[in-house]
């Protein structure tokens, strides 16, 4: 080989190696939004959050209730793996 094919062969590594931190650097900015924008969430929600937590035992308020406590529980586990991730990515 040649020192030209090294030297093509050594700009396309650095040419995967750019677009991949490229690609890595929009993965972890989307990550961070995504968690951002759940952690807006309790604070744009409060006054309905506030309202079927304080429902009676209708049935109708029953599954609103029920409701929340699974979107609670999907909420937390969503919000507190995105945060480990950013944790391990930075």
């Amino acid at each position: 080989m040649s020192i030209s094919i090294w030297k093509a062969s050594l700009d396309d590594i650095a040419e995967v190696i750019r677009v991949e931190r490229q690609a890595f650097d929009r993965a972890k900015a989307r990550i961070s939004a995504a968690s951002s924008n759940l952690a807006l969430l309790p604070t744009t929600h409060a006054d309905i959050i506030t309202e079927i937590q304080s429902l009676g035992d209708d049935p109708s308020e029953v599954v609103a209730k029920d409701e929340l406590v699974k979107l609670t529980a999907e909420f937390v586990a969503l919000k507190t793996s995105i945060d480990a991730a950013i944790t391990a990515l930075n």
